[in-house]
């Protein structure tokens, strides 16, 4: 009873904690719609508004409204704990970006220009590209074949090449590490709603901008330059007369005595109402000591949206001087309130330096003081300017300004010459590391480029969480109908571990904050298939057992106990294929890989623990409970299948071998994500003729376009293997953008000052002009930019793209079709290299640790046995990709990254399905010791006959839902483990045990356990 008990109560627990990480989603979900109808409300109403607002004033109104609803704590703190949705579901970009090496060291290097020196280094590139070998060390290589030291370009003579290599590569991890401090401010500034920046190996960033709107402004955020200014902080005889100023006219009040405001804003007998609405900008930007010499500001990380609303109204604007702005240092303090407080600082706008001028800055622990201190080191125009500006300005504080956050705001204690200075009063070493990281980060060491990119457009991310949300609840609904339908009352039990199954799977997530993506819906849904397998065995045991004329009670128990061996067997299989996926993948297969096993942990848990529990407490309440399906065809069955083992070889046989030819000579359709190139989805507003879009795209010089139908009849997939715009073509682009300035802007003076593989950057020399030229080459199409999110910058990026080639040219030749853009993608050919690497080391290691485990649980006939049945199964699998290529296109059967997923999924359930039958074997083996093996074989596939085809059939179900259901994206995925299941199915049977068989009858051994 005490046993009973503690279940109980565990599982009451489970299920709790389940709904209480689930919470946070639901109120999400609530707070949206809150959201969206009074954000819808209040453009009604603008659009009514006398007078009549432009369309970006009121996106301005909207922005700032939905900004201020979101900053409420309760819903930021529900979108911080809700279950996170990945941007194939949302939309959205992910990058991944890998800093320049090559360029790094031609800055690093003592005699760059060296032609001897240049020849080396581009060839170190070069093979850098093919190899997937780090830049350095083939440049190390290099130089050793051609007997050149390390130290006639890097480092001092009295140091080794090995020496000088690992610092060279401690450089290169520090630019990858400053760069992702300067990217991760830049997206915090831009207001890009939970964006994940993480580094990747040495070298590498990913980057994902959930929901992002304008894609060639948010790239040009994060490949741009830092921006590190020195800036003179504002005293209060200077900020007080301002900042009481806003006050007033915030708070409707027109006098100007800002002695009486100040003092003010020090009464304690208001009530926090009537102070706010008397002083509506005091009640958010706290004063800590009014009578100060530097006002220090707070603002509650809560009404950050709320100050800068305030700043940002034209009132306010005529109030605040031209030449000062405010800022918000980086890094909140806790208040006694237990809130985040950010302090904020008025600046002059104009800065005193820049970070052009630092060469070095290390963190230390001041050996006078004990703490942590930064020292800097400027070059010599750097130090001149320097010293006059701290000789002028002693006693007063010089805040350092990164991309428009301050990060220390130290006070200027005497002059300091030679261009060395110090930062103190920092936290602790900590800070002083980071602050180091922010001000080297002043200029990038070497260029960060896109070597990935992917694009989800909203739609199309709407469109997946309607279809995964319908497959789920269609293969949920189909399941748990098929299993009351042939179980009965036992079957309804199932249905409800499932669902406590999908509950515990859900809360998971939401636990960890994890992501969840199309590919983890199809997880949950596989899992609602394979879930069922668990409780398929245990069934049939107990009906086994009841046989036998034991009591309902015994015949539970011993069901339960002859069951474990198989389903953790079964499982443990299966999680491993997933770990080694979730290692090996990446982005959306990982958000798979990771629903997988923590639907195989729910599924166990839900099965053993809760299915067991209510049958005991329905026996204890005397209720009855009778295990057996609608069905007696499988009761006492007595087939020969090994006895007709050669008509499956022959079967086998010619499945493989014709398998084995059409993938030599026809091969299989790599996709983008191992050839490489560039792909755009659009959907068109009428029907389309694929021909006619081929026809329009055949003559603008990208060489073989591929074009194919994506979706429905309006729907299109392009691809090509370009991942660059041909040079060619590009003195046209240049020219299609010259003649749209021209005709706008005649007398418009501009030069182009940079210029890449991909874009061009303008130099335009007004502010307001600029904003102008971007926003009229936007509108026709091209992807124009400002370099700098500055107000007062002056310069303009233009990319071209392969994508955008495309977009281009079907625009202008097919004016009568509009389209939007679903998705675009562009892969380098070295991540084409890495994920085909990645994806054979996945397969082959999740043969190697199946056989291992096998080997280790049976006998290593019995694993041989499974990775034969294991590789029959993958190549005739991957021969029916092979043979119906081109002539289904509506399945999209090239092998990408998904394709893979499915395989090593396939490997799973196809052990999982042979692991059963072996158990049973093994069971059979230890019992009739004196019966021969084959019949052995043959008792236990009988035996296990039912639950093989249930499971089979209940996962074929959800896999069929998938198909019909689940969107284009994941077609290919069903696809393949439709056909796959069916094909393991038969190779449990007639490929794995005949494989032992045959082995036991060639060595002539004797298997027993």
């Amino acid at each position: 009873m005490k046993e009973f008990r503690f279940r109980f109560l565990m599982i009451i627990a489970f299920v709790g904690l389940s709904l209480y990480l689930l919470y946070p989603t639901y109120q999400d979900y609530s707070f949206n719609n809150e959201i969206s109808d009074s954000i819808e409300n209040l453009r009604d109403s603008l659009n009514q508004s006398t007078p009549v607002l432009s369309e970006a004033e009121i996106k301005e109104v909207i922005d700032l409204k939905e900004n201020s609803l979101r900053s409420v704590p309760e819903v930021r703190d529900a979108r911080e704990k809700r279950v996170k949705l990945g941007l194939d579901l949302q939309g959205g970009m992910y990058l991944v970006m890998e800093v320049n090496t090559a360029k790094l060291l031609e800055k690093l290097a003592k005699d760059a220009d060296d032609p001897q020196f240049k020849e080396a280094l581009a060839d170190a590139e070069n093979i850098s590209r093919t190899t997937n070998e780090d830049v350095v060390t083939t440049l190390s290589n290099i130089f050793q074949q051609r007997n050149i030291r390390m130290s006639r370009y890097f480092g001092s003579i009295r140091e080794d090449d090995q020496q000088i290599i690992e610092r060279l590569k401690e450089q290169e991890s520090d630019a990858v590490t400053r760069a992702i401090e300067i990217i991760r401010n830049r997206v915090d500034q831009y207001g890009v709603s939970e964006p994940s920046i993480q580094k990747q190996g040495s070298r590498r960033i990913i980057v994902e901008l959930p929901g992002i709107a304008k894609e060639e402004e948010a790239k040009n955020l994060v490949q741009g330059r830092a921006l590190l200014e020195f800036k003179l902080v504002k005293e209060s005889d200077f900020a007080f007369p301002i900042m009481n100023r806003i006050d007033e006219v915030l708070a409707g009040n027109t006098q100007t005595d800002t002695t009486e405001a100040q003092q003010d804003t020090t009464a304690a007998d208001m009530t926090e109402e009537e102070f706010a609405k008397e002083h509506p900008f005091y009640s958010v930007a706290r004063l800590a000591d009014p009578q100060g010499r530097i006002p220090d500001t707070y603002v509650k990380e809560s009404d950050r949206a709320k100050v800068l609303e305030f700043l940002s109204r034209p009132e306010i604007k005529n109030v605040v001087p031209d030449n000062i702005e405010f800022l918000f240092e980086a890094n909140p303090i806790v208040g006694d309130d237990g809130e985040n407080y950010y302090r904020m600082y008025m600046v002059n706008k104009q800065p005193e330096l820049t970070g052009g001028v630092i060469v070095d800055a290390q963190s230390n622990i001041d050996p006078q003081t004990t703490g942590a201190v930064v020292y800097m080191q400027m070059n010599a125009e750097g130090s001149r300017e320097w010293a006059r500006i701290t000789g002028a300005n002693i006693d007063k504080r010089c805040a350092i300004v990164l991309d428009g956050v301050i990060y220390s705001a130290p006070v200027i204690q005497n002059k300091i010459a030679g261009g060395n200075s110090q930062i103190s009063g920092l936290a602790d070493l900590e800070e002083a590391k980071l602050l180091e990281i922010v001000l080297k980060a002043g200029a990038l060491p070497a260029p960060v480029d896109i070597i990935e990119e992917r694009t989800v457009g909203p739609s199309l991310g709407q469109d997946s969480i309607a279809q995964g949300f319908n497959s789920t609840i269609i293969g949920f609904l189909l399941v748990a109908v098929f299993m009351i339908f042939y179980y009965r009352k036992s079957g309804t039990l199932a249905d409800l571990t499932l669902m406590f199954t999908v509950l515990f799977i859900m809360g998971i997530l939401a636990g960890f904050q994890a992501t969840l993506t199309l590919p983890g819906i199809a997880g949950i849904i596989l899992t609602i298939g394979m879930a069922v397998d668990a409780n398929v065995i245990i069934f049939e045991r107990i009906r086994e057992e009841q046989s036998t004329g034991k009591t309902i009670k015994a015949s539970i128990e011993s069901g339960f106990q002859n069951s474990y061996s198989a389903i953790f067997d079964a499982n443990i299989t299966s999680f491993f294929t997933a770990l080694i996926l979730y290692q090996f993948g990446s982005g959306p297969i990982q958000g798979f890989a990771l629903t997988l096993m923590i639907g195989i942990i729910s599924s166990l848990f839900s099965s053993l623990i809760i299915t067991k529990l209510m049958m005991e407490f329905m026996v204890s309440r005397g209720y009855e409970i009778k295990i057996g399906g609608r069905s007696r065809i499988f009761d006492n069955l007595n087939i020969d299948f090994l006895g007709k083992r050669k008509v499956a070889y022959i079967v086998s046989s010619s499945l493989f071998i014709i398998a084995v030819i059409s993938l030599v000579f026809r091969g299989l359709e790599l996709g983008i994500d191992f050839k490489g190139g560039s792909e755009i989805a659009l959907s068109f507003q009428k029907p389309i003729e694929i021909g006619e879009v081929r026809n329009n795209l055949d003559d603008i010089g990208l060489g073989n376009v591929e074009v194919k139908t994506f979706g429905g009849e309006t729907g299109v997939l392009i691809r090509t293997e370009l991942q660059e715009v041909p040079k060619e073509l590009i003195p046209q682009i240049l020219s299609n953008i010259e003649n749209v300035i021209a005709a706008s802007f005649p007398n418009l003076q501009k030069s182009i000052v940079d210029s890449s593989y991909n874009s061009f950057t303008y130099e335009l020399g007004n502010p307001e002009t600029t904003n102008e030229v971007v926003d009229k080459l936007t509108a026709e199409g091209f992807l124009a930019s400002r370099a700098s999110l500055e107000p007062d910058n002056t310069k303009m990026q233009i990319r071209f793209g392969i994508a955008n080639l495309l977009e281009e040219t079907l625009k202008d030749k097919m004016p009568d079709n509009n389209f939007t853009i679903l998705k675009e993608e562009n892969v380098g050919p070295k991540i084409g290299n890495e994920l085909k690497r990645d994806a054979i080391i996945a397969v082959a290691l999740s043969l190697v640790v199946i056989l291992i485990y096998l080997g280790l649980r049976f006998k290593f006939a019995f694993a041989n046995g499974a990775v034969a049945a294991l590789f029959h199964d993958v190549i005739i699998t991957l021969g029916l990709f092979s043979v119906l290529y081109g002539y289904m296109p509506f399945l999209n059967l090239e092998i990408s990254v998904t394709i893979v997923a499915a395989f090593l999924t396939l490997v799973g359930y196809s052990i999982n399905d042979t692991v059963i039958v072996f158990d049973r074997v093994r069971e059979e083996l230890k019992i009739h010791k004196t019966i021969d093996l084959e019949e052995n074989i043959n008792r236990a596939i009988n035996l296990t006959l039912r639950r093989t085809i249930m499971t089979s059939f209940t996962t074929l179900i959800v896999i069929t839902v998938l198909l019909f259901f689940g969107g284009e994206v994941l077609r290919g995925f069903a696809f393949t483990l439709f056909f796959g299941i069916i094909i393991g199915t038969y190779s449990s049977v007639f490929v794995a045990s005949a494989f032992v068989l045959e082995y036991a009858k060639k060595t002539k051994k004797k298997m027993s356990f």
